[in-house]
């Protein structure tokens, strides 16, 4: 079952969904609620597509927090935006950090807005599942697959959404080791602290 409008602002008012910063009556639609990105927007260092080089990753053995040194901050424009171009694909935390108490019998799915994807814009591909236990700020990678440069503002533009679901039962299993609090946009390295 998925949350409605007024069923998320007694979850928030219950204790049941934490949102920090609280989520302003602009951000609630019927059945969702928007989120805003942060301004912690990192990119793949381009010099791994230099000519005549080849990288790979062993998905079945990578620990994806670990290679947060191969990429770089993307850099704000002259008029204070980050600008991504058609082709890039761009890491950013929301602006918001989520926490669904496990006893709350709340997961999240997190997915792009209409308006964006009009536009080319893919906001959270393929893993969009937050779930219940999760505490966190949320990952989104985006890419551009339009043909126009689009312009985002940090700590401002809302360009996802979080649809609450109720969970059949306590899982006995909470949140997703690798991100739960998760200190960056690849996960939290290990021998770091997460954030409290």
């Amino acid at each position: 079952m998925i949350l409605c409008d007024h069923h998320i602002e007694k979850a928030l008012r219950d204790g049941n969904l934490a949102i920090d910063p609280l989520p302003q009556s602009g951000q609630l639609q019927s059945s969702s609620l928007d989120l805003c990105v942060g301004d912690d927007f990192r990119i793949w260092n381009p010099a791994l597509k230099a000519p005549a080089t080849a990288h790979s990753i062993d998905l079945d053995n990578v620990e994806i927090s670990e290679i947060l040194d191969l990429t770089q901050p993307l850099a704000l424009n002259p008029q204070g935006l980050i600008a991504i171009d058609p082709g890039a694909f761009v890491l950013v935390r929301t602006l918001e950090h989520v926490h669904l108490p496990i006893r709350s019998k709340l997961a999240a799915r997190v997915e792009g807005r209409s308006r964006q994807a009009r536009l080319g814009m893919g906001v959270h591909i393929t893993a969009p599942t937050i779930h219940a236990g999760f505490s966190g700020k949320i990952t989104l990678e985006i890419i551009n697959h339009g043909v126009f440069r689009l312009e985002i503002r940090p700590n401002v533009s809302k360009l996802c959404q979080l649809i609450i679901e109720k969970v059949s039962a306590i899982p006995k299993r909470g949140g997703s080791a690798s991100f739960t609090g998760q200190s960056t946009v690849l996960g939290t390295p290990r021998g770091r602290q997460q954030p409290s």
